[in-house]
This record gives C-alpha cells, structure tokens and sequence, in this order.
C-alpha cells in the first residue's frame, strides 16, 4: 500500500516538474497531494471523452519502473480499477501496455474488460501502425460519446 502511495506521489510530482517547464495557464499543472486514484483525469481540461491513468495493479509493481514477476498481478487488483472507471463512467479501455507488460497479469486484462462491459483496444506503442490504432480507438469513442480511459505504466505520458 505504501508503495502505491509513493508510486502516485511521485508520477505526480515528475508529471508537476514537466508542467510546470511549460507555459500553460495554471490550472492545468497538478500537485502531487491533488492527485486522483490511479492518477485518473482527463486528456485535457477541454476533453469529456479521453482519459488518462496508470495501469490497473500499479500496487503490485516490484520495481519503481513498473516490472515485476510474470503473473503477480491479482485478478482483485483489476477488479479494484474497474469498478473506479466504472464509478468514472469509463465505457472503452485502451491499453498501451507492451506485451512484457501485459504478461505481469495473472489473468489477461482483455478478458477481464470485456466480462466487465468494456469495449477493449490493446496497441503497445513500439508497433507499426499503433499512432493510426490509437487514433482509430479514440476516433471510434468519440462517435460514441463514450468515454475511453488510455492507460500505460504511470498514466503520464
């Protein structure tokens, strides 16, 4: 728990220093002790349709840069993410988790999304084609008017 803690304490702060170097109103820059569960929020204060976040089980890291042991991610730590969206009115999940990544799961992620109701796009960014994916998924939520989380490690990118 400590770590989860620390985790989002400091994604927030490395997402505050980066903000703060930018010239943007000063709404926009968080602080690290206004930061959401799951570093969850809007693409942009303009946006109702993309949000952002770090990945479910983000807890259950053995390493500050998000790795740890294949399967050591509990199917209840998901379920804990999901019903946050849920609250969120979350409808579509995009995951840009690389395949090492979705591997640290102990159950696939697409297949808990899908039992939970979510419509589910998996596009690890280092693959050809994953900007026009991506596009495609948020292209496809927007017609929608549904909501879409994008989640990668942290949520900061």
């Amino acid at each position: 728990q400590m770590f989860a803690s620390s985790t989002r304490a400091t994604a927030c702060r490395s997402s505050s220093r980066f903000l703060s170097t930018m010239s943007l109103p000063r709404e926009y820059v968080s602080k690290p002790e206004q930061c959401a569960p799951f570093n969850f929020g809007p693409a942009s204060s303009r946006d109702s349709i993309v949000y952002t976040c770090e990945r479910p089980g983000m807890s259950h890291a053995t390493n500050a840069d998000g790795s740890g042991e294949l399967g050591s991610i509990p199917e209840a730590s998901v379920k804990q993410w999901v019903e946050f969206m849920k609250e969120n009115k979350v409808k579509r999940v995009l995951t840009l988790l690389d395949p090492n990544e979705i591997e640290l799961y102990e159950r696939p992620l697409e297949s808990i999304y899908k039992k939970h109701g979510f419509a589910f796009a998996h596009v690890p960014m280092g693959e050809p084609g994953a900007v026009d994916r991506v596009t495609a998924a948020l292209e496809e939520a927007s017609l929608a008017n549904e909501r879409i989380i994008a989640h990668c490690t942290h949520g900061m990118g």
